[in-house]
């Protein structure tokens, strides 16, 4: 049986680690509202380029593609701390059913993603993932510069990753490139603000591709940032059930503490009884 001074180092061990547990919840707390925010923040900015695209679009037809897909540029971004459940492993299996069969370049972005893929996916180009807001952009134009190097005209770039839908996730696949012909079609025909109609003197196909790649650069900030936000809240949900699993753990040690203590102190106080009774036993018979 453990002893009492053992079991008073257990309970300041696992008062430690609980005080461990709660610093990372709260940052992981914090976390989650700063991705949120960053990519709310850049609604706005997505706002004009829609706005600058549909300018160029009014009196002109969207580009016809002239090159048939045989090959898909996957960017899976998972995360580059554990703690985190499912979530990079659901992620892989996602991955794995939608691109079976198809002639595929894995980009992975995460360092426990790719260790989790293990042997089984020989990915491309790996990314760590950017450990604050400030550096998401920073991050992105990585991704960019080598997806830029990897596309051609029967390519198009998929992402998956996970999105936080209320108290859980999902996996979701986006396809970025070629800019779908539906949100094209939706641009275009979106009224537009104001009476004075914008004029632009530059090569419509120049702006075109240039409205098109900060499209890019805003989708990718917001998937990192809301895939950010996501691996953060799963770590806040793990560390608050470890919070509570180990409140339980020192209730219980406390009270197996407390008793084990009472029952020494019962101990004690008998053997002073016993002892006080022996010795006035002793002295009453000497006296006889």
């Amino acid at each position: 049986m453990q002893t009492l001074q053992g079991l008073k180092k257990r309970i300041d061990a696992t008062l430690s680690l609980r005080g461990i547990v709660s610093s990372m919840k709260t940052l992981s707390t914090v976390s989650v509202g700063a991705y949120e925010r960053s990519a709310r923040a850049l609604k706005e900015y997505e706002r004009n380029i829609e706005t600058s695209l549909n300018t160029i679009l009014l009196d002109q037809e969207i580009p016809p593609r002239t090159e048939k897909i045989t090959h898909t540029i996957a960017l899976v971004i998972g995360s580059d701390q554990g703690l985190v459940g499912r979530f990079n492993k659901s992620l892989i299996e996602h991955y794995a059913k939608h691109t079976r069969g198809k002639n595929t370049t894995l980009l992975a972005a995460g360092r426990s993603l790719i260790a989790r893929m293990g042997e089984v996916y020989d990915p491309d180009t790996v990314f760590a993932m950017p450990n604050s807001p400030t550096m998401v952009a920073s991050a992105i134009k990585n991704i960019i510069i080598r997806i830029n190097e990897l596309m051609r005209p029967d390519t198009e770039l998929v992402v998956f990753h996970n999105k936080r839908n209320g108290g859980t996730y999902e996996c979701v696949t986006e396809r970025m490139l070629p800019v779908p012909l539906k949100k094209l079609e939706h641009i275009k025909a979106h009224p537009r603000v104001g009476k004075k109609m914008p004029i632009y003197t530059s090569d419509f196909m120049g702006l075109f591709n240039d409205f098109t790649c900060q499209m890019l650069f805003v989708e990718m900030y917001r998937t990192l940032s809301e895939s950010l936000a996501c691996e953060h809240f799963i770590r806040m949900m793990t560390m608050q059930n470890a919070e509570k699993s180990i409140d339980e753990r020192l209730d219980i040690m406390k009270i197996e503490y407390q008793t084990r203590r009472q029952d020494e102190i019962t101990s004690e106080l008998i053997d002073i009884v016993s002892g006080y009774a022996a010795a006035s036993n002793s002295a009453s018979s000497e006296k006889k």
